[in-house]
């Protein structure tokens, strides 16, 4: 038995999946190119919860071989605690107690997906990333070319206007 009919035809958009740890890449290669041999290990200590950025601005890991003598003046190791903070501030605003902030920075983070919402919202989390960098004492010098960054990686992953 043969069945035949019309082709069905159907347009499904296919949305690349686009995650913290692909913000991060851009970024580092955007703005500090020579620092992106370090991102896989940061990345991993990020995301165990072993890297934490104070809000005197000093850094804190947890083992890891390159934990001696952190500073901020290495954009690998600031771009995951800003931008991570910028994008929780940007979908659960700034109203946690002191107690569930202390908690969060003893667990493990997620390689959370950045929504379609979060990219056409690229000039709030700019705006956030820079808030956050002043938080922790962050010269607005170091913070911009980052935020920036930030900004034009999540312009151009923004879905077209419908």
């Amino acid at each position: 038995m043969s069945v035949s009919g019309p082709a069905i035809e159907e347009e499904v958009d296919v949305v690349e999946t686009f995650r913290l740890s692909d913000l991060a890449q851009d970024i580092v290669e955007a703005i500090a190119p020579d620092e992106a041999m370090l991102l896989p290990e940061v990345s991993a200590a990020w995301f165990d919860g072993d890297l934490e950025l104070g809000d005197d601005s000093s850094l804190r890991w947890r083992g890891g071989t390159i934990g001696a003598g952190l500073t901020p003046d290495l954009v690998v190791y600031i771009v995951y605690p800003l931008v991570a903070g910028a994008l929780a501030n940007a979908v659960v605003p700034a109203a946690q107690s002191g107690w569930k902030r202390l908690r969060a920075r003893r667990r493990r983070h997620e390689n959370v997906v950045i929504s379609a919402e979060d990219l056409r919202r690229a000039e709030e989390i700019r705006d956030l990333i820079l808030a956050r960098a002043a938080a922790a004492r962050i010269a607005e010098s170091r913070a911009r070319p980052l935020a920036d960054a930030a900004y034009a990686a999540l312009i151009r992953r923004r879905p077209p206007e419908e």
